[in-house]
């Protein structure tokens, strides 16, 4: 090149500032986005906090409720059996108490005459009525 010596030395002083220019930019703009990082960053750790205590209530609120569950469980098991003991039972209220009897013939079922190995001990205590049905289905 023959430019003179200041004229080099002025686009080469010019040719430094732009590059320090470039690099001062660029570090501005680094640093803006590391702070927008860090920023993203303590969003994110503050949102995986929040839901880890969200997990931990929930977690809770599972174990309480784990036993009424079971219960419920249970509960759903033992359904049939208990609707068909209940329908015998409203079946029984329906056909209502045994009429009463003849002394000198009870009904089937009811106190008869001592048994052959009876000691007779049984005689003496008072014979309790026959149970009536009672429900309140």
């Amino acid at each position: 090149s023959s430019d003179p010596p200041a004229l080099a030395s002025r686009r080469a002083g010019i040719t430094g500032a732009v590059v320090l220019s470039s690099v001062i930019t660029s570090s501005c703009l680094l640093a803006s986005e590391i702070a927008t990082l860090q920023e993203q960053l303590m969003t994110s750790e503050a949102t995986v906090h929040s839901l880890q205590a969200a997990v931990h209530q929930r977690d809770k609120l599972i174990r309480q409720l784990q036993p009424r569950a079971e219960l419920l469980q249970d509960i759903c098991r033992r359904r049939p059996p208990l609707a068909g003991l209940l329908a015998a039972l409203a079946e029984a209220e329906r056909l209502g108490p045994v009429p009463a009897s003849d002394p000198g013939h009870p009904p089937p079922g009811g106190p008869g005459p001592p048994l052959a190995n009876s000691t007779g001990e049984e005689a003496d205590r008072v014979h309790l009525q026959p149970a009536v049905f009672g429900t309140t289905v």
